[in-house]
C-alpha cells in the first residue's frame, strides 16, 4: 500500500470519525451508568454482559477518538500527528482491547439461546458466567500484549493499529511490524467473523424455537400424543411463562443487526484493500465511521422500547424481519 491520501483526504480521515466516536462514547456511557446505578440490573447476567460490551467498546472508541494525535509527529502524510512511538503503541493497545466487543455480543447471543431455546434459568446460566464475561476480555488483553511485543502497533492512517512502519514498506525496508498480515488474520478477522457467524446461528436457532413453540399451541390434546412430546410441550410452556420470547427475538436481532452494520464494512473493505495492495479513500472513511458507531447503535437498542419516536427506526426494522422470518419458516 504505497499510495497515501491527499491533504484534504487526510484531514477528513482524521476529523470525521471523531463525531461518530463521540456519539458512541455517550451511548456506551449511558448504558454503563444505567447498569451500574441499578442494583436489579447489576444482578442480572444479561446486563453484566451488556456492561462488558459497553466498557470494552468505550475504551476502544475513546482510543479511536484521539485519531491521529498519538501518531509520531514525524510520520509523513498524516494530518494532526503530535505523538511518539510510545503514545502510538498505547493507542493501538487500547484499540486492540476492543476486539473483545464482538466476542461479548456473541456471548450475549449465547445467553439468549440457552435461555430461550434450552430453557436454562438465570441461575443455571451463571455457572458459565466466567466464560461469558471474563474470557473475551482476557483474549483482547493478551492480543494487545502480543502486538506490543511484536512491534506491530503503528500508524494506520486514521489511528494506530496493526500495520507496518514506515507505511507501505516491504520486507527488510520495514523498521517495525514484520508480522502484520498473520496478526490481522488471527487476532482481528477470525474473532470478528466467528462472532458474527455464531450470533447469526444463535438468532436462527431462536427463530426456529419460536416457530416450534407457535406450532405446539395447535397440536392435539395431551392424551393423543406421546409422553416425550407432552414433556417437550410442558417445557416450552414453562419457558414461555418465564421469558417474553418475541421480545428476546427482537432484541437479539437488533444486536445482530448492529454487529453487521459495524463490522461488515470493516472486514470487507480491509480484505479488498489488502488484495489490491492499496487504500481507497471512500471505503476507508466508511469503515472508520462504521467501526466507531457501535456504542450509539447499542444505546438505541437498549432504549428502543421506551423511546417510541427517536428509536422507532431500529425497532421497526427488527420487528419487520422478526415477523417475516417467523411466517416464512412456518410456511416451510
Amino acid at each position: 500500500m504505497s499510495e497515501l491520501f491527499t491533504p484534504a483526504q487526510q484531514k477528513a480521515l482524521a476529523i470525521a470519525p471523531k463525531f461518530t466516536s463521540f456519539l458512541s462514547l455517550c451511548g456506551n456511557g449511558f448504558i454503563i451508568f444505567s447498569v451500574l446505578s441499578n442494583k436489579r440490573k447489576r444482578e442480572r447476567l444479561y446486563h453484566r454482559i451488556l456492561l462488558a460490551v459497553s466498557v470494552t467498546d468505550w475504551v476502544s472508541t475513546l482510543a479511536r477518538f484521539f485519531g491521529t494525535w498519538p501518531s509520531p509527529s514525524d510520520t509523513p502524510g498524516i494530518f494532526g500527528a503530535h505523538g511518539t512511538t510510545q503514545t502510538c503503541t498505547a493507542q493501538g493497545f487500547f484499540i486492540s482491547v476492543g476486539i473483545s466487543t464482538p466476542m461479548y455480543i456473541a456471548c450475549l447471543s449465547l445467553y439468549f439461546l440457552v435461555i430461550v431455546k434450552y430453557g436454562y434459568s438465570e441461575q443455571s446460566v451463571k455457572r458459565i458466567e466466567k466464560f461469558l464475561v471474563f474470557y473475551p476480555l482476557m483474549f483482547g488483553t493478551l492480543f494487545g500484549f502480543i502486538l506490543i511485543g511484536t512491534e506491530s502497533l503503528n500508524n494506520s492512517q486514521m489511528w494506530c493499529w496493526i500495520d507496518r512502519f514506515p507505511f507501505g514498506c516491504e520486507g527488510d525496508e520495514c523498521e517495525r511490524g514484520a508480522y502484520t498480515v498473520p496478526l490481522r488474520i488471527i487476532f482481528s478477522f477470525v474473532p470478528v467473523v466467528c462472532s458474527v457467524v455464531f450470533s447469526t446461528y444463535a438468532l436462527l436457532a431462536i427463530y426456529y424455537h419460536v416457530v416450534n413453540h407457535s406450532q405446539a399451541q395447535d397440536l392435539p390434546p395431551h392424551d393423543d400424543i406421546s409422553r416425550g412430546e407432552q414433556s417437550r410441550r410442558r417445557r416450552s410452556s414453562s419457558i414461555a411463562a418465564r421469558v417474553d420470547i418475541r421480545r428476546v427475538v427482537r432484541q437479539s436481532s437488533q444486536y445482530l443487526l448492529a454487529l453487521y452494520v459495524v463490522y461488515t464494512p470493516s472486514v470487507v473493505i480491509q480484505f479488498i484493500q489488502f488484495k489490491a495492495d492499496r487504500m481507497y479513500f471512500t471505503p476507508t472513511l466508511i469503515s472508520a465511521l462504521a467501526v466507531t458507531s457501535l456504542g450509539s447503535l447499542n444505546a438505541l437498542i437498549y432504549r428502543s422500547s421506551g423511546m417510541p419516536v427517536a428509536f422507532a427506526g431500529m425497532k421497526t426494522i427488527s420487528s419487520f424481519f422478526t415477523r417475516r422470518s417467523v411466517r416464512m419458516m412456518m410456511i416451510l
